[in-house]
């Protein structure tokens, strides 16, 4: 039997890690406090104690599938953060090291890309039926985007593709692929994280300066992928 000093001892770790989670999922999100009490219908204020005391909060499940992670985690702290994708076990075997079949989804500039990468199907929402082949990456969720436009041109070219790697958080001076919540996907480059995002681009000498509440998300993008590796599978 545990005493009443280690019993309430016990419950103050619990709370703090609970608001550590709300606090790391809301970052994954790429959302104020704000943003996301206005997501799931709480007040700022309400969202705000709920962080910093730990307290329970009966809106975690509307938390959770608004910073898409797992309400398990979230609420506990077991299992994982980001939910996993139906046959990712199967995926993750064949995607490691040599990938082979990494989807191409959308288009990295301008065009339609999903709202979310990864659903419940052995494949990204959104993909093309096209596929490059032979990319080396460790991320089970990697996809493909094709590049258009010339703002990141030497490095991306239009008619081009660029792998992403949703799993690996991007550092300053790294390239990210960015969906605003108008719809908006683009390359660019991280350049700062004060009050806000700053994205530059290679050969244009303006820079982007966005809210949190703007992007949908932004992924890191390690490398571009030349044309001739991307294969039909019709």
């Amino acid at each position: 039997m545990y005493s009443e000093s280690t019993l309430s001892g016990m419950r103050d770790v619990q709370r703090t890690e609970f608001g550590q989670r709300l606090a790391a999922a809301r970052r994954h999100a790429n959302l104020t406090q704000g943003a996301l009490a206005k997501q799931v219908g709480m007040s700022q204020s309400a969202y705000s104690e709920a962080e910093k005391s730990g307290l329970g909060s009966a809106f975690t499940p509307q938390i959770a599938k608004a910073c898409g992670v797992n309400v398990d985690w979230l609420a506990t702290g077991e299992g994982e953060m980001i939910p996993r994708p139906k046959g990712l076990e199967t995926a993750q075997a064949v995607r490691v090291g040599k990938l082979k079949g990494v989807a191409v989804v959308g288009r990295g500039n301008g065009g339609a890309m999903p709202q979310v990468i990864w659903t419940d199907s052995d494949y990204p929402a959104g993909h093309t039926g096209e596929y490059a082949e032979d990319i080396a990456s460790s991320d089970p969720h990697a996809f493909v985007v094709e590049v258009e436009g010339a703002s990141m041109i030497p490095k991306y070219t239009p008619g081009n593709f660029a792998l992403v790697e949703p799993g690996t958080e991007p550092d300053l001076e790294d390239d990210v692929l960015v969906r605003l919540v108008t719809g908006e996907t683009m390359i660019k480059r991280l350049v700062s994280r004060r009050s806000g995002f700053s994205l530059a681009s290679y050969n244009d000498t303006v820079v982007l300066h966005l809210k949190p509440e703007q992007i949908a998300w932004m992924y890191y993008v390690p490398y571009p992928i030349p044309r001739r590796k991307i294969k039909s599978r019709t």
